[in-house]
C-alpha cells in the first residue's frame, strides 16, 4: 500500500486519512471484502494517534465504504453501490423566497460538499417534515428555526433515531438541539453598547413581534434594560404596525429617546426613510443601532451601525455537530456569538442640552 502523509492544510488529519483510503477503495487498490489493519496497527504504520485512525475508520464507515464486523475487524464493503453512497442531510425551511434562507442554503451547500455529504433542500410545512424524512431516507436533518416549527416535532425525530438540529436562532429552552446566534446575547450587547456611550433613554422598534425571533428580541430588550436598571417608556417601544406614518410621529415627538434599537432588518429601510423625511441628523439628533444587517445595507441612507449575523459560521457549526451526532461521537455545540459589530458611525454619546434662556 502506498504511504500516507498528512498535508499541512485546514483539513483535519482523520479526514485526510479517510479521503486517502476512499481514493484507494474506489480505484480498486483496496479490493471489496479486503480486511484492513486494526486502528492501532494503522496508527503505528502511519505514525498517527489511535484516536485519529479510529476517527478515520468511523468516517469511512459512515460513507459506507467499510464495514466493521465484531471480533473480525474492518473490511472494505463488497457492495459497489454502497461505495458511492454519501450521507444525506436534509435542510427544511418553511420559506423559500428569503435572502436569509438563500444565504443559509449556499453556506450549507459548500460545507456539506467539503464534508462529503449531500444536501437536500426541502421546503415543507411542519406537518410534512416527519413523513418527508422517512421518504427521503435522510441521515440527518437541519431545520431553519422559525416560530411555526414545533419543538415536539424536533424531539420526536430525535427520539426516533434521526439526528435533528434547529438552525439560526438559539432557543434558551432547547439549547441541546439548536445551533446559531443567541437573541439574548445580541440584544444584551446592543443595550450595553448604547449604555456604554452614556445613553439612558433607549427606544426599541420591531415589527411582527409575535413571530420568531422578533418575540425573543422584544422580551430580551426588556430584560436587558432591567439588568441595566433603566426604565422602559412604553411610548418608545413599537412592536407591531410600524407604518411610515407611525414612524414619522415617533421621530418628531416632543419627547423621544436619545437612542433607538431597530430590532429586525426588514424594518431598517422604513426607519431610514422616516429619519430622512423628518430631517433627523444621525447621530447628532438621535443614535440608531440595528440588530442585524439588511440585505441592501450599503445602499441605505443614513448608514446605520449594526450587527452582522455570521450565517457561514453557524451553518458550519450546525453541520459539524450534526455529523458528530450521526456518527455517535460525543461533541457539544461550540459557544460562539456568530455575529460581528459593524460601525457605521450612527451612534454617539447623547447631546447635552444647554440651560434654557
Amino acid at each position: 500500500m502506498t504511504p500516507f502523509e498528512a498535508a499541512a492544510t485546514g483539513t483535519a488529519k482523520y479526514q485526510q486519512l479517510a479521503d486517502w483510503f476512499a481514493a484507494r477503495i474506489r480505484s480498486g487498490e483496496l479490493s471489496p471484502g479486503e480486511r484492513l489493519p486494526s486502528d492501532r496497527q494503522l496508527a503505528k504504520q502511519f505514525r498517527l494517534s489511535p484516536t485519529t485512525t479510529t476517527a478515520a475508520m468511523n468516517e469511512l464507515l459512515h460513507r459506507h465504504l467499510v464495514v466493521r464486523r465484531l471480533g473480525a475487524g474492518t473490511f472494505v464493503t463488497d457492495d459497489p453501490l454502497e461505495q458511492n453512497r454519501r450521507l444525506k442531510i436534509g435542510f427544511f425551511s418553511t420559506v423559500s423566497q428569503s435572502n436569509y434562507t438563500r444565504q443559509m442554503l449556499c453556506a450549507l451547500w459548500s460545507i456539506c460538499e467539503e464534508r462529503h455529504c449531500d444536501l437536500v433542500p426541502l421546503f415543507r410545512t411542519p406537518e410534512e417534515i416527519e413523513q418527508t424524512v422517512a421518504d427521503y431516507r435522510l441521515d440527518g436533518v437541519l431545520v431553519y428555526n422559525r416560530s411555526n416549527i414545533p419543538l415536539e416535532l424536533i424531539r420526536k425525530l430525535r427520539r426516533n433515531g434521526t439526528p435533528t438540529l434547529l438552525l439560526s436562532s438559539v432557543l434558551e429552552n432547547a439549547q441541546e438541539f439548536t445551533v446559531g446566534y443567541s437573541n439574548e446575547e445580541i440584544i444584551r450587547d446592543a443595550v450595553r453598547y448604547l449604555t456604554g456611550l452614556g445613553h439612558r433613554q433607549i427606544g426599541f422598534l420591531i415589527d411582527n413581534a409575535s413571530t420568531l425571533p422578533n418575540n425573543l428580541r422584544l422580551d430580551n430588550f426588556m430584560t436587558a434594560m432591567w439588568e441595566q436598571q433603566l426604565p422602559v417608556n412604553p411610548a418608545w417601544v413599537f412592536s407591531s404596525n410600524t407604518t411610515p406614518e407611525r414612524l414619522r410621529m415617533y421621530f418628531t415627538a416632543l419627547e423621544r429617546p436619545s437612542a433607538v434599537i431597530v430590532g429586525n432588518q426588514m424594518l431598517t429601510p422604513k426607519v431610514c426613510q422616516a429619519l430622512e423625511t423628518c430631517a433627523i441628523s444621525v447621530p447628532r439628533d438621535l443614535s440608531v443601532f440595528c440588530i442585524d444587517e439588511h440585505d441592501d445595507a450599503r445602499n441605505l441612507y443614513p448608514q446605520l451601525s449594526r450587527f452582522r449575523i455570521d450565517v457561514q459560521g453557524f451553518s458550519a457549526e450546525g453541520v459539524r455537530y450534526l455529523l458528530a451526532q450521526i456518527r455517535n461521537e460525543t461533541l457539544q455545540p461550540g459557544h460562539a456569538r456568530f455575529y460581528e459589530f459593524v460601525d457605521a458611525g450612527s451612534c454617539a454619546p447623547p447631546q447635552t442640552k444647554g440651560p434654557a434662556l
